[in-house]
């Protein structure tokens, strides 16, 4: 069993990436599921990072809610489809590249589906921090970047978040000094 947590896998990925991308953890873009991690490179296209810390767990992503999909021009046609699904009809709502990510050997790269690319967490010793190796490239799925109004609502997010994070720890900072 590995010692790298979600919260290590999340680290390695915006730790280099959130300088040269915009990035978010569990963002739900509009039409779309939540993303562990979401990113919006400086080309415009969404890349989307599942984190999978068991193989039980890569198993139940499969079985993720179905999306009732409208078919264009008839209200009364509607299909349901798993998130999985859409991604391998390469669908435009979604991102335009998805990674798993997980702990190192935690999925072997043959049971990642080809629309999926594959990356581990690992570290070099107890004391280091995680580290990412890509093993699978993942496939543009298509073309089509993110509109400037995706990238607003995203930045407004995270934006909301950290103005939040910092209220609570001014607010404790506050109350230690009445206690004080």
């Amino acid at each position: 069993m590995s010692d790298i947590t979600s919260m290590d896998i999340e680290w390695a990925l915006m730790s280099e990436r959130s300088f040269r991308s915009i990035m978010i953890q569990r963002y739900t873009p509009t039409g779309w599921w939540e993303c562990d991690v979401a990113e919006v490179t400086d080309a415009g296209y969404l890349r989307e990072y599942e984190i999978k810390v068991s193989r039980s767990d890569f198993k139940a992503d499969a079985r993720k809610s179905s999306y009732v999909q409208m078919v264009p021009g008839d209200w009364r046609s509607q299909t349901k489809k798993t998130k999985h699904e859409l991604l391998a009809e390469r669908w435009k709502k979604g991102p335009s590249q998805f990674f798993f990510v997980c702990p190192e050997n935690v999925l072997p790269v043959e049971i990642v589906p080809e629309w999926a690319g594959l990356i581990y967490v690992f570290r070099r010793g107890p004391t280091h921090w995680p580290e990412e190796r890509l093993i699978k490239p993942a496939p543009r799925l298509h073309r089509e970047k993110v509109s400037d109004g995706f990238k607003q609502r995203m930045t407004k997010t995270f934006s909301g978040r950290y103005h939040h994070l910092l209220s609570q720890n001014y607010f404790r900072q506050c109350a230690r000094r009445k206690v004080a």
